[in-house]
């Protein structure tokens, strides 16, 4: 997730998923402006591999409705 922050009593910012500041606005009355490369893959190592996690977590149990026959 990215972050922007701004406020009276500190810069405004644009910061990335790993915490990098892209960007910074230190005058005040200006602002920040930052390129989001949004194909760009920030890695969690944390959260492990979400490919292989989806195939675990997957819900067979619960059945999908077919297209028209919502209720």
């Amino acid at each position: 997730m990215f972050l922007i922050a701004s406020g009276y009593g500190h810069p405004t910012y644009i910061m990335d998923p790993a915490g990098e500041r892209l960007s910074e606005a230190r005058t005040r009355g200006s602002a920040a402006l930052a390129t989001i490369d949004l194909n760009r893959r920030y890695a969690d190592p944390w959260l492990g591999d979400m490919y292989t996690r989806r195939w675990k977590e997957q819900r067979t149990d619960v059945p999908v409705p077919l297209p028209g026959l919502e209720q």
